[in-house]
């Protein structure tokens, strides 16, 4: 036997067991693939037990902690929403006022119903009414000019 050579270390485990059924812990598994010398004693393994029991109760209150974010999160979102509709409807009703000063009277009237057809708020709203409500538009490009 070549000097070099390692001796093979192998799992025996039943032979009623199914392969996807056993599961080598962490601490055995380095040493099967010789990335630790020595085999984990019976202290390493307590402690990792313990250690992996930890890291499910802090993963258990960091997802409870996240949950309370996202709540608070969708709140503010929900707020914010509408403020910014709010203040996109009067800032479109104020552009067409000055816009309706400064030209020259074309006889029809702009009315508020056809700001809230334009609003892209309001469309964005209805497209999450459903496909049925809403569709999008084709799109055509502008044509191109020579250079």
């Amino acid at each position: 036997m070549d000097r070099n050579a390692r001796a093979r270390r192998i799992v025996e485990y039943p032979k009623s067991a199914q392969y996807s059924d056993v599961q080598v812990p962490p601490l055995w598994h380095q040493w099967l693939r010789y990335t630790r010398d020595e085999p984990p004693t019976m202290e390493e393994q307590v402690a990792e037990k313990r250690r992996r029991e930890q890291i499910k109760v802090l993963a258990a209150q960091a997802d409870a902690r996240w949950e309370a974010k996202a709540r608070i999160g969708e709140e503010i979102d929900v707020q914010a929403r509408t403020v910014t509709e709010s203040e996109g409807r009067r800032a479109l009703l104020e552009g067409l006022n000055e816009a309706q000063k400064t030209e020259e009277p074309r006889g029809e009237e702009i009315t508020v119903n056809e700001v809230v057809k334009a609003d892209p708020w309001k469309q964005a709203d209805m497209a999450k009414q459903g496909p049925q409500q809403w569709q999008p538009a084709a799109w055509s490009p502008s044509p191109r000019g020579k250079h």
